[in-house]
């Protein structure tokens, strides 16, 4: 089970204290990804090692949030590609030209080209 850590911002460093086995460890760094193998190197002083460490912040949730809307926006692309490549070949079994499916589709005749293979 990893521990985990709350780093946070302190004027022009980030300071991040855990508590294990009733003794206290405080660590300071000039950035954020420093914290990790600060705090590794004090468990291991102490006496802890081979624990996994996992530091969080106050950003963490916001972070949750944009990468949720970041693989939705990339499932959607991918959906709305699959759709466009299948009206693309909706259309070309249809008889209609590049130039028209592109015209259609408000993309260039190339583009419809890329699409159809």
């Amino acid at each position: 089970m990893a521990i985990e850590v709350k780093a946070t911002r302190s004027g022009r460093e980030w300071d991040a204290t855990l508590s294990i086995g009733g003794e206290s460890i405080r660590v300071r760094a000039r950035t954020f990804a420093q914290i990790t193998p600060l705090v590794q190197r004090a468990l291991a002083d102490a006496g802890h090692t081979g624990r996994e460490v996992r530091v969080v912040t106050e950003y963490d949730d916001a972070k949750r949030g944009a990468d949720h809307a970041s693989a939705e926006a990339e499932a959607a692309a991918k959906m709305a590609s699959e759709i466009r490549r299948s009206i693309i070949r909706k259309m070309r079994a249809d008889g209609l030209s590049q130039d028209d499916i592109g015209a259609i589709l408000g993309i260039s005749r190339q583009r419809v080209s890329q699409l159809s293979s």
